[in-house]
């Protein structure tokens, strides 16, 4: 999961979390994050999942700037600012959900203590 902040422009201190890629950042109301700020275009960038990390594609003539410097395309890293038109916003990874253990943990002392049983039986049956 990712958190996309906003760090300055209209909606600023607004957080957008993502779960499925590509994440789509535009102006326009089909994005999955929508920034209705200046110089922002309708799609104007796409954050894509790679094997080799989370990659941010910038659309064709639309500007962008990761941590100050302007890219047409890059791996986004932990912290990361990306800069579109007016708007600031901070990459950052989400915190990941972990299932409950808590059944197969249950199952583990069942079988420890049946196993326990079954050699306490087994000693007294050899020992008659």
């Amino acid at each position: 999961m990712i958190q996309l902040q906003v760090l300055s422009g209209r909606q600023s201190g607004r957080k957008f979390d993502g779960n499925k890629f590509p994440v789509v950042v535009g102006r326009a109301e089909q994005s999955d994050v929508v920034l209705d700020d200046a110089g922002v275009w309708p799609s104007h960038c796409k954050i894509h999942w790679r094997a080799d990390g989370l990659f941010l594609e910038v659309e064709p003539n639309a500007l962008a700037s990761v941590n100050g410097a302007p890219t047409p395309h890059t791996i986004l890293r932990n912290g990361d600012t990306i800069t579109l038109g007016g708007v600031t916003l901070r990459f950052s990874l989400g915190a990941i959900r972990q299932g409950s253990l808590m059944w197969r943990e249950w199952l583990t002392w069942i079988a420890l203590g049946a196993l326990c049983v079954g050699q306490v039986a087994a000693i007294y049956w050899l020992s008659r």
